[in-house]
């Protein structure tokens, strides 16, 4: 297995919920061009944004187009899911923590 990386574009919620419908909610986030994105066996890679230095988590990858061209791909939103991710691992964020997505 190879780690690999790309440099895409995030999409609104409405755009991508014109390419797929209601499938889409406010708890995902797109990703991706049409020609760049994530595809089968990324599931679970993350959605990284810099942002003055500073490198962020902001999804994971959930699901895409099945032929991996011409739409971009859905990511969980990480940051409707702080409580969540809190309770499971213990950890806790003031608030002044960077939670961005």
């Amino acid at each position: 297995m190879i780690l690999q990386e790309l440099q895409v574009n995030v999409s609104s919620v409405s755009t991508c919920r014109s390419l797929y419908g209601t499938r889409v909610s406010d708890r995902q986030v797109c990703a991706g061009n049409g020609t760049k994105q994530a595809c089968m066996g990324d599931s679970g890679s993350p959605l990284s944004c810099n942002i003055n230095g500073i490198w962020y988590v902001v999804g994971v990858v959930s699901w895409g187009d099945d032929n991996c061209v011409g739409r971009p791909s859905v990511f969980t939103r990480i940051s409707q899911f702080i409580p969540w991710i809190q309770q499971q691992t213990g950890l806790h964020f003031n608030q002044n923590s960077h939670v961005i997505g």
